[in-house]
């Protein structure tokens, strides 16, 4: 929710602490993408270890699983981007911040990133540095890439827009186009403060927050047999490949098969555009997803009215607002009347203050919360342990590939 995409430098977290006392000075953990440069097995071998050991200092409860490796090890990112920067009198695309910034063809994580994104970037690399698109280089924060494995949308973060340059926006991605990388949509989004965050559209709804250039008003994405849509500048999974199986993990831990949550209610909070809700939603009698991203939550009802699989029966609900222990009550039924199992996937830095209390008092048979930041599981973890809740089974999912990062699944249950 990539709330999974954190464009912030790597620091030395506890886990990473760990991961770096494991492998020794030989491998320094530190840059986005310190693993990359490993034999995959090697490199599950030593995130193994470190889970392993992590999870044994923290004294974690619950059976933990095996670490579950990702389809795609390399060339999996499906959002990536470039910082346009002017030096050696031309312009070059570069990865990282400030000081850290450097060229891409020296960055390990271009090592991440499907073929057809390095091509993209050389490509309008080499049109950047034409005198005719020199207003559009000068005024362009990042070029970003997204999409699926199979088609792309290019997205222009701009600092300035006026007339002539969206003029030239509109034919250089006309010639984008035609490259033959199944670019299928192209998008300017004007962030005038050049925010770090560069996908960053602050919620605003002004004009200029984000214009089509060609193509789909949105994006799609296939798992586990059904197509999603989501906005160009909306959060989504940056390892596709790995998203039918968190979905089957997610299905499993809450025991959703053998037809006995027909009568319960799913609540699926930080739903974004309906991943787990509508995945999940056939199983129960009724399902509710809330999200802060307004643009997510309509389509995920776009996705939903379009879900053959859904029965009739099956109520379904999705609304936008933040995620706080005030907006649960407002916004959901009152509990008591049907059993209920929640799904809570926040962002990185965990969730608010007094939302794991608020669902809670709601007495979920089952709670699947779902961590892109290891490191605060054990905080988080204890405030569930605090309100009656005790963890049940522990499953990581190794998300991000070529980094020390891991996506957890952790299942909780009352005591």
């Amino acid at each position: 929710m990539d709330h999974h995409t954190d464009p912030r430098p790597l620091q030395l977290s506890p886990f990473v602490q760990t991961m770096q006392s494991i492998a020794g000075t030989g491998l320094p953990i530190t840059g986005a993408a310190p693993l990359v440069s490993l034999p995959y097995g090697d490199e599950m071998a030593l995130k193994q270890k470190t889970i392993t050991e992590f999870f044994r200092k923290m004294r974690l409860e619950g059976d933990w699983e095996p670490l579950s490796p990702s389809p795609f090890s390399r060339l999996y990112r499906t959002t990536t981007k470039r910082r346009v920067i002017f030096a050696f009198k031309k312009f070059l695309l570069a990865m990282g911040e400030g000081s850290k910034e450097r060229s891409v063809e020296v960055r390990d994580e271009a090592r991440l990133e499907p073929r057809q994104h390095t091509a993209l970037y050389e490509f309008l690399l080499a049109k950047l540095n034409e005198p005719l698109f020199a207003i559009v280089a000068r005024r362009c924060n990042y070029l970003i890439v997204r999409g699926s494995y199979k088609e792309f949308c290019v997205i222009f973060n701009m600092h300035k827009l006026d007339g002539p340059t969206v003029r030239k926006l509109k034919i250089l991605a006309g010639q984008v186009a035609k490259t033959g990388t199944n670019v299928i949509s192209a998008f300017v989004v004007l962030d005038p403060s050049r925010s770090k965050y560069y996908l960053d559209k602050r919620e605003t709804e002004s004009r200029f927050a984000v214009k089509k250039l060609f193509g789909p008003d949105t994006l799609r994405q296939e798992a586990a047999g059904r197509t999603y849509l989501y906005d160009a500048v909306s959060f989504s999974q940056v390892n596709q490949s790995m998203a039918p199986l968190m979905l089957k993990k997610a299905a499993l831990l809450l025991d959703v098969a053998g037809g006995g949550c027909a009568q319960a209610r799913l609540v699926d909070l930080y739903c974004g555009y309906g991943l787990f809700t509508l995945h999940l939603a056939k199983h129960f009698g009724e399902a509710w997803g809330i999200d802060c991203e307004a643009a997510s939550i309509r389509r995920a009802r776009d996705t939903a009215a379009h879900s053959k699989d859904i029965p009739p029966s099956t109520k379904i609900r999705f609304f936008a607002g933040q995620v706080t222990s005030r907006s649960l009550e407002e916004l959901l039924p009152t509990p008591g009347d049907r059993p209920e199992m929640v799904v809570l996937d926040p962002p990185r830095r965990g969730t608010e203050i007094g939302v794991i209390g608020a669902v809670a008092n709601r007495a979920p048979e089952k709670v699947l919360h779902i961590f892109c930041n290891i490191d605060i599981i054990p905080e988080e973890l204890e405030q569930w342990k605090r309100v009656g809740y005790h963890t049940s089974k522990i499953v990581p999912l190794d998300m991000f590939p070529g980094t020390p990062s891991l996506e957890v699944l952790v299942l909780l249950e009352p005591r």
